[in-house]
């Protein structure tokens, strides 16, 4: 009886002590892969939680968030929720980085161009670098990364542009991509490049440092153009927790300061006026559960507008906030 809770009490610890290397496994690549990618990025990375599976040769990276670099106004540039990541554990056994599969489930893109009329994404200092011609020599110096399928899922595109004037115009694409595929990315350089050029792709705005560094490292993908538009839709919606006058009030008070209020209806639930170049009309109602929902309609010369109309929704969110 004694040998066997001896044997019983040596399981517990060593159960105890393999899950507590595990933490703190997960712990120390969590620290090193913060700090390495927030130096090659030129700004500040974070990310919520790490977990890496040994026996399933498995990663799953929760809360990834790359901040604006600096002489940008603080604020996120890129909202992943999670990455995972199947690596090859005999390949990086003998030094080499290799993954057979990445998926970036990402959230939000903010692309900003301050008040001088620069980039955010041009900024970071992985584009700076890999627009020159010694990327690929660069390249070549980091330890190797074969990355042979990434899938991209991308929700929403923010564009704030700062160059008119505090505050900014603000337009939103809802593109809703979902496992958009490319194969065979051999360098750090390369993911950060297709990642941010698909997020750039539905604001239709030129980045000289994306395209420049596209074209040294070889990456093949260009922006679509504007291809996260509803077509033929004008309409953008939004529900907020707050009740009817809060944000009724919220709505009347953006349209004074960022716009021009040509007129209002409390008890329609309906404002009307221009902003950002275009006629923009409020409706507000009730919404789900004892949420308010908001109807933004935006067009200009009659062309549908809905960047526009989400552009709107996005700096009403933040004023009710």
């Amino acid at each position: 009886m004694n040998k066997l809770k001896g044997r019983q009490k040596i399981a517990v610890i060593v159960i105890a002590a393999i899950f507590a290397l595990g933490i703190i496994k997960d712990f120390v690549l969590k620290t090193v892969i913060t700090s390495v990618g927030s130096n090659v990025l030129g700004a500040k990375l974070t990310m919520g939680g790490l977990s890496v599976g040994l026996l399933t040769q498995k990663v799953d990276i929760r809360d990834l968030r790359i901040y604006n670099p600096a002489g940008f106004p603080e604020g996120t540039l890129i909202d992943v929720p999670q990455v995972r990541v199947d690596y090859d554990l005999s390949a990086l056994a003998g030094g080499r980085l290799h993954l057979p599969l990445v998926i970036f489930d990402l959230k939000e893109a903010t692309i900003v161009k301050n008040k001088e009329g620069k980039l955010n994404v041009d900024s970071l200092k992985v584009m700076e670098e890999a627009g020159k011609k010694e990327a690929k020599k660069t390249a070549q110096e980091l330890p190797g990364i074969q990355i042979d399928v990434m899938k991209l899922n991308l929700g929403k595109v923010v564009f704030k542009d700062y160059s008119k004037g505090d505050p900014p115009a603000i337009s939103v694409y809802d593109v809703h991509v979902k496992d958009k595929t490319f194969k065979n990315i051999n360098s750090v350089q390369q993911l950060v490049v297709v990642v941010l050029m698909e997020a750039m792709g539905p604001t239709a705005i030129k980045s000289a440092g994306v395209y420049a560094a596209a074209t040294v490292l070889g990456v093949g993908f260009l922006p679509a153009g504007v291809v996260g538009l509803l077509v033929g839709k004008d309409t953008a919606e939004q529900e907020f927790s707050s009740n009817f006058n809060k944000v009724y009030d919220a709505s009347v008070k953006l349209m004074q300061e960022a716009g021009q209020l040509n007129s209002q209806d409390k008890s329609k639930g309906m404002i009307k006026g221009k902003m950002q170049g275009a006629d923009i009309t409020f409706k507000i109602g009730k919404g789900s559960g004892n949420k308010t929902k908001v109807t933004a309609t935006a067009r200009q010369m009659m062309i549908p507008k809905p960047e526009v109309a989400g552009g709107v929704l996005q700096r009403l969110l933040e004023k009710v906030k």
